[in-house]
Formats: C-alpha cells, sequence, structure tokens
C-alpha cells in the first residue's frame, strides 16, 4: 500500500462541502415575534396603540387574534391612545372581514370584559354606550350565524350591568326584533336567554305592555329548541309579574299552549312549569283554563297510552292538589277514577308505563290526603304496589308509609303489605321504612294489640320484623338508617312487655354497641338502651346494665369501644337524675384519666366540662377538686405540644364552665319519675291493668264479631222458604156474553171464516148464543 495514495484519500474525506439550508430561520422568527425588517424601519419608534391599530388596519390575519387579546392590557397603559386608535380600527376590521369566526369571538369577549371593568368605565363614562354600540352594530350585521349568536350571547352577558335606561333604549328593542319570526332560528333561541335576563331588570309595568307580543312569538315559534327554551323561562316572567290577573292573561296561555305540544320535549319542559305557577293564577282561570286543560290531558294520556301517560302521572298529585278546591263533586270523582284507571293500565309490563306506576306510587299520600273517605278503595293499591316487582315502586311506598298508615282508617288493613314490604329483601326498601319506625311501630303496635286472637297477629311478629330489619341493615354501608332504627326502639318501652323489653331488645342493642362499624350507630344503640333500662322496674335488671356499661365497655380492649363509654356518660347526664350519674357512671368514667390512650384522656377532659354543671356545692367539693386535679395532671404529664395545646383549651372551658344549682327543676322531675318508674308493685299493677285492658278490648271485638253473625244468621232463618215455593195462580175472571140484536151494516162473515177473538172461545150455556 502506498502511504501517499492513503492520504491523499483522507483529504477528500475530510474536505466534503457543507449544505447550506434553504429555510429563512432569521425571518421566521423575526415574524413570530411581531417584527417584520420591512414594516419597522423607521427611525422613530411608535406607539404601541399606534403600532396595534397599524396591525389591525394592515392585512395581517396571523397577528389580529393576539393583537385583539392584548388590547384589554394595552388599555390600561395607554388608555385614552386605545379608545381612540385601536377601538375603531378594530371595529373597522370586523366590518370588513365578516368570515373570520374566531376574530368576532375574540372581539366578543373583549368588548364584555372592558364592559365589565368598573374602574375604566369610572374614568371613561362614555365608552359603554361606544362599546354597546359596536355590539348591537356586530350583531346586526352578521349573516353568519354562529357569529351572530356570538355577539347576541355577549349581548346577553352584560345586560345585567348596563344602567336601565340603557336597558330600556338599546336592549328591550333588539330583543323584540330579535324574537321576530322572520329571524334565523339561532337569534330567536338567544331572544329567549335574552328575556330571562330582561325580565330581572325591566319594571312589571314594562314587561306587560311590551313584552306580551315577543313572548307570544316565542311560544309559537316552529322551531321545537326555542319553544323548550320558551317553557323553561316562563316562569321567572311569571314571578317578576306582580298581578295574578296579568299571569292568567300573559303566561298561562302560552303554557297551556306548550304543555299540549306535539313535541315530547316540549310537552316534558311545559307540564312542571305550568305545575310551579298554578298559585300565582286566578280562582276563574284555575276553572276555565287549568282544570279543562288538565282533564284533557289526563283523558288523551289514557287514550294514547305513550309517553304522556307517564308524564301526567308525574305530575297529578301536584295539580290535582292545586285545583282539589276550585272542582266540583263530579270533576273530584272522576278525577279519584282517573287515578285507579292509571294504576290499572300501569300494572301491565310494558316498559313504557313503568314511569307512569312509580308517579301513581309517589302520588299515593296526596290522593289518600284528598280522598279520606276512599281508603278502602286504596287498600288493594297498596297490597299492589308493597308486592311489585319494581324496587322504586316498593321505595316510593316505604318512605310514605307512615303517612298513609297515619292517614289510614283501617290500621289493621296495612299490617299485611307493611310485612310483604320488608319481606321483599331489597336493602333500599328496608333502609327507608326502618328510618321511619319511630312514627310506625306505635301504630303497628296498638293495632296488633287491639286484634283478636282468630286474626293471628301478635306483638311477636312485629319484633320479629324489627331484629330482622336490624340484621339486614347492619352488614350494609346505609349507617344512617340503621342508625334511626336504633333509634326508635328506645319508642317501644311504652308499647311492648317489660318480659319481652328485657329479654329480646336489651340484649340486641348491647350486641350493637360492642359489634356494629358505625360510631352513630353505637352512639344511638347506647341511648336506647338507657333510655330502656330507665323503664325496667326490677332493679337487678338495671343493675346489670349499668354493670354492662361499666365492665365490658369502659374496660373494654378497643379504645373507639372505651370512647362509646364517656360517650354514654353524657347521655346518663341527659336522662337520668344527677344521683344515678354521679353514684354509677362518674367513678369508673374518671378511672379513664390514666388510660394509655391519649384520645381517651382528651375526650375526658371534653365531657368533664359538661358534667360540672351536675356539681352542687359544698356537696360535690370533693368530686370538683378530683376533675380539677385530674385536669392539671393530665397537662403536667402532656408532651405533645399539640395534645398540651388543646389540653389548656379543654381546661379553660372546664374552668368557665359553671356549677349546677341546689334546687333545679329539671333534676327534680327526673327523679320523681324514676321513683315512680322503678316501684315495682306499682308497675305491676300497671301492667296488669294494661294486660287486661287489652283483653278486654280483645273480647269486646269478638262479642261484636258473634253479634254480628248472629244477626246475620237471624236474617237468614226469618226468610220464610214457603214464599219462595208458592205458586202464582191467576184469577180469570168469565167472559161477558154479548146478544146482538140489529145486524151491523157491515157485511155478516160466511159460515166458512171462524172468528179469532177471545170471545169466540168462551164457554157458554145453551141459552146464551153469539150472535154475530
Amino acid at each position: 500500500s502506498n502511504p501517499e495514495v492513503e492520504s491523499e484519500m483522507n483529504d477528500e474525506e475530510d474536505e466534503v462541502p457543507m449544505r447550506k439550508s434553504s429555510i429563512d430561520w432569521e425571518s421566521l422568527l423575526s415574524k413570530a415575534n411581531g417584527i417584520l425588517d420591512d414594516d419597522f424601519t423607521d427611525d422613530e419608534p411608535m406607539n404601541p396603540a399606534e403600532n396595534a391599530a397599524k396591525v389591525l388596519r394592515e392585512d395581517k390575519q396571523s397577528y389580529w387574534i393576539k393583537t385583539v387579546r392584548d388590547i384589554a392590557t394595552l388599555i390600561e397603559t395607554h388608555t385614552e391612545d386605545t379608545i381612540r386608535l385601536v377601538l375603531p380600527q378594530l371595529q373597522d376590521t370586523l366590518r370588513e372581514q365578516k368570515d373570520i369566526l374566531d376574530l368576532h369571538c375574540e372581539a366578543a369577549v373583549l368588548y364584555k370584559d372592558l364592559l365589565r371593568n368598573e374602574p375604566l368605565l369610572e374614568k371613561e363614562p362614555s365608552l359603554v354606550m361606544t362599546l354597546l354600540d359596536y355590539i348591537v352594530d356586530n350583531a346586526n350585521r352578521q349573516k353568519d350565524n354562529l357569529s351572530s349568536a356570538a355577539w347576541l350571547e355577549t349581548l346577553t352577558d352584560i345586560t345585567d350591568t348596563l344602567p336601565l335606561d340603557i336597558v330600556k333604549s338599546v336592549v328591550v328593542p333588539i330583543f323584540i326584533a330579535q324574537s321576530n319570526p322572520s329571524q334565523k332560528v339561532q337569534k330567536r333561541l338567544m331572544a329567549t336567554k335574552l328575556l330571562e335576563k330582561l325580565v330581572r331588570i325591566v319594571p312589571a309595568y314594562d314587561i306587560r305592555h311590551e313584552f306580551e307580543k315577543p313572548i307570544q312569538q316565542l311560544s309559537m315559534d316552529e322551531y321545537g329548541t326555542v319553544r323548550v327554551a320558551m317553557a323553561q323561562r316562563l316562569p321567572i316572567v311569571a314571578e317578576r309579574l306582580d298581578k295574578c290577573s296579568d299571569v292568567s292573561r300573559l303566561v298561562l296561555p302560552c303554557l297551556v299552549s306548550l304543555a299540549e305540544d306535539e313535541d315530547a320535549n316540549v310537552r316534558e319542559a311545559a307540564l312542571p312549569s305550568l305545575v310551579s305557577l298554578i298559585h300565582k293564577v286566578t280562582k276563574d282561570s284555575k276553572k276555565s283554563i287549568v282544570s279543562p286543560f288538565f282533564r284533557k290531558l289526563v283523558e288523551k294520556g289514557l287514550d294514547k297510552k305513550d309517553d304522556r301517560i307517564g308524564l301526567v302521572s308525574k305530575y297529578f298529585g301536584e295539580l290535582l292538589y292545586n285545583l282539589f278546591d276550585e272542582m266540583d263533586i263530579l270533576d273530584q270523582t272522576w278525577a279519584l277514577n282517573s287515578y285507579i284507571k292509571i294504576v290499572s293500565i300501569s300494572k301491565s309490563d310494558i316498559t313504557k308505563l313503568l314511569a307512569a306506576k312509580r308517579a301513581c306510587a309517589y302520588n299515593l299520600p296526596c290522593m289518600y290526603q284528598l280522598y279520606p273517605t276512599a281508603s278502602n278503595r286504596f287498600a288493594s293499591i297498596i297490597h299492589d304496589f308493597c308486592v311489585d316487582h319494581d324496587d322504586e315502586v316498593r321505595i316510593s311506598i316505604a318512605s310514605s308509609f307512615d303517612q298513609l298508615l297515619e292517614m289510614s282508617s283501617e290500621k289493621k288493613s296495612m299490617i299485611a303489605p307493611f310485612i310483604e314490604l320488608v319481606r321483599g329483601g331489597s336493602i333500599e326498601v328496608v333502609a327507608k321504612i326502618s328510618s321511619r319506625f319511630s312514627t310506625i311501630l306505635p301504630v303497628l303496635y296498638t293495632t296488633v294489640a287491639q286484634a283478636p286472637p282468630a286474626d293471628m297477629l301478635s306483638p311477636v311478629s312485629i319484633d320479629r320484623i324489627i331484629l330482622g330489619c336490624n340484621q339486614m341493615l347492619q352488614g350494609t354501608g346505609n349507617w344512617r338508617a340503621h342508625e334511626s332504627l336504633l333509634h326508635s326502639i328506645s319508642s317501644l318501652v311504652n308499647l311492648v312487655e317489660h318480659k319481652t323489653l328485657y329479654n329480646t331488645f336489651v340484649p340486641l342493642l348491647k350486641t350493637q354497641i360492642l359489634t356494629v362499624r358505625g360510631v352513630p350507630c353505637r352512639e344511638a344503640a347506647s341511648r336506647s338502651l338507657l333510655i330502656i333500662m330507665r323503664n325496667l322496674y326490677k332493679e337487678e335488671e338495671r343493675k346489670e346494665i349499668i354493670d354492662f356499661f361499666n365492665n365490658d365497655l369502659a374496660h373494654h380492649s378497643n379504645s373507639y369501644r372505651r370512647m362509646i363509654f364517656l360517650e354514654s356518660v353524657l347521655q346518663v347526664h341527659s336522662i337520668f337524675s344527677r344521683r344515678i350519674l354521679h353514684t354509677h357512671f362518674l367513678p369508673v368514667a374518671l378511672s379513664l384519666a390514666s388510660d394509655p390512650v391519649s384520645n381517651i384522656r382528651m375526650k375526658l377532659c371534653r365531657i368533664l366540662s359538661i358534667l360540672k354543671s351536675s356539681f352542687v356545692l359544698p356537696e360535690d367539693e370533693e368530686l370538683l377538686q378530683k376533675c380539677e386535679g385530674i385536669v392539671r395532671n393530665l397537662m403536667e404529664n402532656e408532651t405533645n405540644e399539640h395534645a398540651k395545646s388543646l389540653l389548656s383549651q379543654v381546661a379553660r372551658d372546664f374552668s368557665r364552665a359553671d356549677t349546677g344549682k341546689r334546687k333545679d327543676a329539671e333534676n327534680e322531675r327526673k327523679e320523681k319519675e324514676e321513683e315512680e318508674l322503678w316501684n315495682e308493685k306499682r308497675a305491676e299493677e300497671l301492667e296488669a291493668k294494661k294486660r287486661k285492658k287489652e283483653e278486654e278490648a280483645r273480647e269486646k271485638i269478638l262479642q261484636r264479631r258473634a253479634s254480628r253473625e248472629m244477626s246475620r244468621s237471624l236474617i237468614e232463618s226469618s226468610i220464610s222458604p214457603l214464599r219462595m215455593e208458592r205458586r202464582s195462580i191467576a184469577v180469570v175472571r168469565p167472559q161477558p156474553v154479548v146478544h146482538v140484536r140489529w145486524h151491523s151494516p157491515s157485511p155478516s162473515p160466511t159460515t166458512e171464516r171462524k172468528s179469532r177473538l177471545p170471545l169466540s172461545t168462551s164457554t157458554s150455556t145453551g141459552n146464551d148464543q153469539l150472535y154475530i
């Protein structure tokens, strides 16, 4: 190999020339920054406002959007030049460039921001009319629907910031013009939005005299979207009208026509609006307009069985409730029969009728309230709803079952639907009905206690239902319904026998306090247990419950259970007298001052400031000093700074709390009630009287039933069977015999023709003959 040849080859490889780029990067970067070499070559620097006006004046569309966005900042530094140069030039550009939607949208946003800039408008008051003229001019000049809608939207947004005189002179004429049917649909739709803003600003007098025709035109618009928008905004117009006669004349006919519209969306928007303003309509309008419309709507829904029946059913109760006083007996009977007919139609499995069934279940309490004498007709409906396969129907009935039970004249007939609701097994249904147990259970227990033994009903069945509902709810996350159920158990103290309370519900509540997860549920179970303990007249039973709180709960290994004990001490303070609190609960609570968990000690200090009101000096001086020492020791031994600050706040609350009075009327009342409740002899007598009274009531019911059966048998036996077997005998009187002595002018019958008269068949003697 020749080294000289290799060196020449390497030199040729090193000397390959670099390719020059054809892109002028420097020019592109200068354009991106808005600076061109051929545009700004003047020696004198230009004003930023003049620069912006020049950019808008020249055909440089790539810079227009950025320049419009910078005007809001530019007007703060160069206010006069921007108003004098930039804004007029921007308006000229908008007039020339009608097809650039982005430019018009950015300008609309700019004008809106400037009109909301109060400091700027205070310095330049004339700017309001200038910008408003620009907006109106752009809205009128634009042929593009989107651009015009953008400017009308801007006008709608700034209407509430304008003075009233400007609104009347500028905005109201625009609204009247845009609501004309000859305008495009986007403008008419924006007119409905503008109407909503205007009625909140313009006085009622102007609404009555200037807005009537535009409202009617927009309500009868050929496009469904415009009619839907009007149906949603007409209630706002009605709110601004101060007279019922104006609402009946201006708004009601429009809503009635919209509610009868062929478009389902329009009907669905109009009917709730109509229902919401019935209270502002005159009585004559209810009778002459709303009632016939209601009847027509219901009959059309029953006839066609389409989406109308679901919509009618949804607002049936509210419409009937508002019109009931103005309806006569025939109309009220028609409404009741129509409701029952809707219920019967909705029992089918058609999907479109499911909404009607749910609405009928929702409206059932209203029907009960309006027709209290028709509870027998509603009994079968309630039963069908309670066993319905749809959960929403049963949830509606469960949510209102307490109202239905209260309004029902036959409480006994509601027991079977109640059992069916619970037996359904739905968690939502059980949760709804359990949250109303405090109202339902007293009525059910009273009704069952008065029922005769032949009905196979007993309080034990209601007890089992409560236990089943509790078992179902404690495993779910619906702690609110479970809390309500546990609270309602405290209402059984005057309904259930003493033995049942102690053997059934006391163990249940103990288990719930120790096992249930939700803290509100544990507190509710604790309170119900304490209320039951207060109504137990046997001392050993009360002692067992007190030992449960002091031993099982206060010394539980779980700190959350010990926290529940401290909460129970507060409940004892509100339920029992001072003697019970200081004797049985407070010493154990004070022993938790040495608890290893800081939250327990903190909770103890907090409840001491509340319990201090039960201390009476000088009898409780030693107890007060002990509590003060506990608080002081906890503050001294606490090392955590955050906990120490909390303890200092608690200590201040404890020192500021007042002690109790020697003569406390509330405490004396509690002691007197406890003495009466815990008198075993008197309690046994009361229970014996209660059982005797229940037995007497059952005997009366049995006697009444036996008397009815006896009277029925007597009535049946008093009917004579001979009357039914007696034959009917017809009495036939003899027919007279007629002797004709002169021939009649008519020709005599021949012997061949026999007479068909009844007299010819009568029997006669030998001398009595018939001559014809």
